[in-house]
């Protein structure tokens, strides 16, 4: 069987221009007359449009109206979830301006949510990281960076819950910063037995967090506090973030007891 490698530029093109009349046949609006009304477009353009959409094999003309193709209808749903992805690029784009080149799996900002700080409280969108916290029952995360004013919130919130499991890589000058500036809190979760900190040189510029093995947030940091939360409860991004997350915590020795 010959194997097809050629890509043609005509078919996208194609899809790009006339994705709107594709997406309505596709949805089951087959008749001329109805396309004009829904589409607002004239007659005479849609039967351009009809012609350059049945030579590209992506509809046809059956039993007085049109339908999709096999391939009409992949290439809509294709060309869909293509815009969903970029728009959840878009959409992430002012947060992870500050990034140089950070290894951000792209199913990370498939569906994303995106928080960014608020005009009158900045710090508004870290409250969404500490809701996380306090509704998990396990959290495992990396933290390249620290915000100081909610370190104490987070520590009430791990070792609050008895049920709740913690699993931290620090950056090793973070954690020893931390040490310092809260050495009793950092004794007290030194020593619960539901919390386990790590310490390793950490080349990451975002903070990672899996919080029940199902929902997964980066925090960008910049100009000294949260640029903006990104989160993603994907299986394909949950995975991601589990992979990076124990890359770090096999390169990391356990935090002792103080």
């Amino acid at each position: 069987m010959a194997e097809t490698t050629n890509r043609d530029p005509e078919l996208a093109r194609t899809l790009l221009r006339r994705r709107e009349v594709l997406g309505a046949v596709c949805d089951g609006t087959g008749d001329k007359r109805t396309i004009v009304d829904q589409l607002d477009i004239p007659r005479s353009t849609l039967d351009d449009v009809m012609r350059e959409l049945s030579d590209a094999g992506l509809v046809r003309y059956a039993d007085g109206e049109w339908v999709p193709t096999t391939v009409g209808r992949c290439a809509r749903d294709i060309h869909e979830a293509y815009v969903e992805r970029i728009a959840g690029l878009a959409g992430a784009a002012a947060v992870l301006e500050p990034l140089s080149d950070a290894d951000i799996d792209p199913a990370m900002l498939d569906g994303c949510t995106v928080l960014e700080p608020d005009a009158v409280l900045p710090d508004r969108n870290v409250t969404a990281f500490t809701e996380r916290v306090r509704d998990a029952t396990s959290l495992q995360g990396l933290v390249p960076q620290a915000l100081a004013g909610h370190v104490p919130s987070v520590h009430e919130e791990m070792i609050g819950d008895p049920e709740m499991t913690t699993e931290l890589v620090f950056d090793t000058a973070v954690y020893d910063e931390l040490l310092e500036l809260y050495p009793e809190r950092t004794a007290v979760a030194l020593e619960h037995d539901a919390i386990t900190m790590y310490r390793a040189p950490l080349d990451t510029e975002y903070g990672l967090w899996i919080a029940d093995g199902d929902s997964v947030g980066i925090i960008v940091y910049a100009g000294g506090g949260a640029r903006g939360i990104i989160m993603n409860d994907s299986d394909a991004a949950v995975e991601w973030a589990l992979e990076r997350f124990r890359a770090a915590r096999d390169r990391a020795e356990e935090a002792p007891a103080e």
